[in-house]
């Protein structure tokens, strides 16, 4: 928690903010780590970073992956973004 791992996404634009970063040995991950929790990592050469409406992940194996802190694998999963899928009621200001 509390990493801004796409500190430029916005809930409403219709889009999926993805990042790729390589392996990493130890030493650099440690290095980065500080400036990846704090977003400011997208500048970084070895950081792409794409704004997409749909991403698919091809390997040639199942690829584990972690969405709301569920854990699951999957082989070549597939994220779309589903426009006005879902409808947010606020109360009114007093």
């Amino acid at each position: 928690g509390g990493f801004k791992a796409t500190p430029c996404a916005r809930i409403d634009d219709g889009l999926i903010d993805f990042i790729t970063i390589p392996s990493l040995s130890r030493a650099e991950f440690l290095k980065y780590v500080g400036i990846y929790k704090r977003g400011e990592h997208l500048e970084k050469p070895f950081v792409h970073y794409r704004q997409c409406r749909k991403v698919k992940l091809l390997s040639p194996q199942s690829i584990c992956l972690q969405a709301d802190g569920e854990v699951f694998e999957k082989q070549n999963p597939e994220f779309s973004i589903l426009p006005a899928a879902i409808r947010i009621v606020l109360p009114q200001k007093p």
